[in-house]
């Protein structure tokens, strides 16, 4: 006969949130704490971060040269002698360097066509041209070098847009075309 005190801990649910992908080297993770304390172990990838923060900011090396990377995190939480852990994959995908749709021009057309002169892109990212203004039709919409034909007399602008997962890069080029005249004739005196 008699009472006992007995102390009853509740089994900590880990949550390390969502799968998600990024651009560049840094993301910030959310956890969902519950019970008990919780810390993050992280891949030798990881150069910053704060392990007992369950919405810590980390930041890997981003020396990397492919088109992405994906790493596992873990969020264990402990409540006396019960533990949970739940892993998360963020994706962090490299980023776009540099871009340039070419220079702006202004010329005379016979044919209304002309060639557009991207910069070129590395083999992981995409580019696409698009039509902001005035007209034309591209031969290849998807390569850095392309004619465009079917463009009208005055301003035709094209954005370049280059993306590598949600990583994006835009630039526009402007061509100020004229149309050229040609005289039916020419007089003895010119």
């Amino acid at each position: 006969t008699g009472t006992r005190k007995a102390n009853v801990y509740r089994v900590p649910v880990a949550n390390a949130g969502p799968d998600d992908q990024v651009c560049g080297p840094g993301y910030t993770l959310a956890a969902v704490p519950s019970d008990g304390t919780g810390t993050w172990t992280f891949p030798p990838q990881v150069i910053s971060s704060v392990p007992a923060d369950p919405r810590t900011k980390i930041r890997i090396d981003s020396s990397f040269t492919a088109a992405s990377v994906a790493y596992k995190f873990y969020w264990e939480e402990k409540n006396w002698q019960c533990t949970n852990k739940d892993s998360v994959t963020i994706t962090f995908f490299n980023r776009i360097d540099t871009i340039s749709a070419g220079a702006d021009s202004a010329f005379m057309s016979f044919d209304y066509l002309i060639r557009l002169n991207a910069y070129k892109i590395q083999p992981f990212e995409s580019g696409k041209w698009s039509l902001v203004s005035g007209a034309g039709d591209f031969e290849d919409d998807t390569k850095n070098k392309t004619e465009v034909r079917n463009i009208s007399i005055g301003l035709n602008t094209y954005k370049w847009t280059v993306t590598n997962g949600p990583c994006k890069l835009e630039d526009v080029v402007n061509m100020e075309v004229s149309s050229a005249v040609v005289p039916e004739a020419i007089s003895p005196n010119g």
